[in-house]
């Protein structure tokens, strides 16, 4: 979705510094997804690598996401992250995220508190 939304490969250099998942219209269309399987009863799961990242974790789950799949070998560092924030500080960061405008501005301020929710991780 992150990467076939704005049409970008990750791995080509001449576009990867487009792909941004913390992109407030990317979350946006995460969160549409996200709530419109819940009110229809459809389970909604993430794969690749964005699930894996602690900053990204937290705010998955304040989006509402409740089904990760990751790598077998990230699974102990995304139990660790669900386990130690409560869906109230993952709420509160989405909310804030998807009231931004840019990128850069939701990356910064996932860092900044994921940091302070995670400080083992970062």
């Amino acid at each position: 979705l992150v990467q076939y939304t704005p049409a970008v490969d990750r791995v080509n250099e001449k576009v990867a510094h487009l792909y941004q998942p913390a992109h407030p219209a990317i979350l946006k269309l995460m969160k549409l997804v996200i709530d419109a399987g819940a009110h229809a009863g459809i389970q909604v799961s993430l794969c690749g690598e964005m699930c894996s990242e602690p900053i990204y974790t937290v705010l998955l789950l304040g989006l509402g996401l409740r089904y990760f799949s990751v790598s077998p070998i990230a699974i102990p560092t995304v139990k660790r992250v669900i386990r130690q924030v409560s869906m109230r500080e993952a709420f509160e960061l989405a909310e804030e995220c998807l009231a931004g405008e840019r990128a850069d501005e939701a990356k910064a301020l996932l860092e900044k508190r994921v940091v302070g929710l995670l400080p083992d991780f970062m």
